[in-house]
């Protein structure tokens, strides 16, 4: 009789599985399409300056990171970060659409913001500031303020005349807080807390360009509140099942997340003349020992594979694949392994495509 259950359950299990799988393939068929949008495709981002006098050496770097990635997550929309050497500024250089003086400009201001983006082609840019950081000691908790503004470059471009409107009129003006949450008795460094803390501001951001009033976006709300969604409940069902499968044909796979093996913190990719370079910071401060990175890649959507070994040494932040094509489309993805040998989940670089 207790075979008989046993067998009775493994084959309901089965049969559960195979339909959450094939409801799980199928989503794209039966939900509605997405409601179309009206945001710009291509948007330039300025590199934000830092107005705060901190004295924190990389705070520009983090925000503007923070920035593009938020802005990349609206629905077709592409956010750049403006590099005086990138292909695409050298191209326009090279083809006399832009003068090498307006790149080598420190401060940049909407009038110049609006040139330089009219000459790369680009449907909106944006020019922000970090001019706020306050640390609070106990409970110990960081706040940031981000100001800036959002140009349409169209309206904002006098094309007879070949240079910005007199008074270019932004189509958001934004003074933005971010806060990270409240840590009682922490002892540890204030870097991850300013990252939480932009990244709130980055995602409030996010929210303005889309249409959301500022009064509307909670406060210390880092990420969005997730939808209850029919759908969502199949991929841990899937999940689980898969896991079991792969446990009981194979007596196991790769070893789990160890406990504190924080994953690092990926930056935008950037496009090099003849590579792709992946850029990161370290993971956050932990009582394991860092002992190295691994990373992989996926071509063209294919499987992942490992990249010239695909280990990196605990010190490097960088990381340049040499191996690329023009035209393909690369993604990456990389976690830190400890000295345990225990990995840390997986983070992704977003996807780009390869332009020489």
């Amino acid at each position: 009789m207790t075979y008989l259950r046993s067998t009775r359950l493994m084959r309901n299990t089965s049969m559960f599985l195979i339909v959450a799988l094939v409801l799980t393939l199928l989503p794209m068929t039966w939900k509605p399409a997405p409601a179309q949008v009206d945001w710009v495709k291509q948007v330039l981002l300025f590199p934000v300056a830092d107005n705060t006098g901190a004295g924190m050496a990389d705070l520009s770097r983090l925000a503007t990171d923070k920035l593009e990635i938020a802005v990349n997550e609206l629905s077709d929309v592409e956010c750049t970060e403006f590099h005086s050497t990138s292909p695409i500024v050298r191209r326009a250089v090279a083809e006399g659409r832009l003068l090498p003086v307006y790149t080598a400009a420190g401060a940049v201001d909407a009038a110049l913001a609006l040139r330089i983006g009219y000459a790369l082609g680009m449907d909106a840019v944006i020019v922000a500031s970090v001019d706020r950081l306050q640390i609070q000691q106990q409970p110990r908790q960081v706040e940031v303020t981000i100001r800036g503004q959002y140009f349409l470059v169209e309206p904002n471009y006098d094309v007879v005349a070949d240079q910005p409107v007199a008074d270019p009129q932004a189509q958001h003006s934004f003074s933005i807080g971010g806060v990270s949450k409240l840590r009682a008795n922490y002892e540890g460094g204030d870097r991850p807390l300013i990252r939480e803390a932009l990244e709130d501001a980055a995602y409030k951001f996010k929210e303005v360009i889309a249409g959301r009033p500022v009064a509307e976006i909670p406060v210390g709300q880092a990420k969005p509140a997730p939808k209850k969604n029919f759908w969502k409940w199949l991929g841990p069902v899937l999940g689980v099942g898969l896991l079991i499968m792969l446990v009981s044909n194979k007596g196991g796979g790769e070893r789990g997340v160890a406990e504190g093996a924080e994953p690092p913190d990926p930056r935008p990719l950037q496009i090099e003349s003849n590579a792709i370079r992946l850029l990161w910071y370290p993971p956050a401060a932990t009582e394991l020992i860092l002992l190295r990175y691994q990373i992989q890649r996926s071509v063209n959507s294919g499987s992942w594979q490992y990249i010239d070994g695909g280990n990196a040494g605990p010190t490097r932040t960088s990381w340049p694949d040499f191996d690329v094509v023009d035209g393909s489309n690369y993604q990456y993805r990389m976690r830190a392994v400890y000295t345990n040998q225990a990995p840390s989940v997986w983070v992704y670089f977003n996807r780009v495509t390869f332009t020489q």
